[in-house]
C-alpha cells in the first residue's frame, strides 16, 4: 500500500492547464507500473488540441465543471459526475466549455507517458 498527495504545483503545466500526477511510476508517487492517475484542471477557455495515444487507455472523470469533447468526429459534452473512457488511436480534445473551471481525475493505463502523445 502507497499513500500519496496531491502537491502544490504541478508536475505537468500544458499551456496553463495544470496536470499533477498522484499515483505514478515515481516512488514517491507509488512505483505504479500498470498506471497512473492524476488531478488535471482545465482553466476557463483552455483546451487540450486534439490528440492520440499508440499505447494508453485513458479514462476522465469529471469532479466539477463543462467539458467539451470531440472523439473521433463526434462532440460530447460532459459534466460533474460523468466518466469517459478513451482506447489507443481514437483522436480526442478537451475543452473547459462553461463559465468555471473543469476539474477532473484522469487515469491512464499503462502510465502517462508524454511520449506516446501524437498531435493529429
Amino acid at each position: 500500500m502507497r499513500v500519496t498527495e496531491r502537491i502544490t504545483e504541478p508536475i505537468f503545466n500544458f499551456g496553463g492547464k495544470a496536470f499533477c500526477t498522484l499515483i505514478g511510476p515515481p516512488t514517491e508517487l507509488g512505483g505504479a507500473t500498470h498506471q497512473s492517475v492524476a488531478h488535471v484542471v482545465i482553466p476557463v477557455g483552455q483546451s487540450f488540441s486534439a490528440h492520440y495515444h499508440k499505447r494508453s487507455e485513458e479514462s476522465y472523470y469529471i469532479l466539477r465543471g463543462t467539458a467539451l469533447m470531440t472523439v473521433d468526429g463526434q462532440r460530447l459534452v460532459l459534466v460533474a459526475g460523468q466518466a469517459i473512457l478513451l482506447m489507443p488511436g481514437e483522436i480526442h480534445d478537451l475543452a473547459c466549455a462553461g463559465e468555471e473551471d473543469v476539474e477532473l481525475i484522469g487515469i491512464s493505463a499503462p502510465p502517462f507517458d508524454p511520449q506516446d502523445v501524437y498531435l493529429a
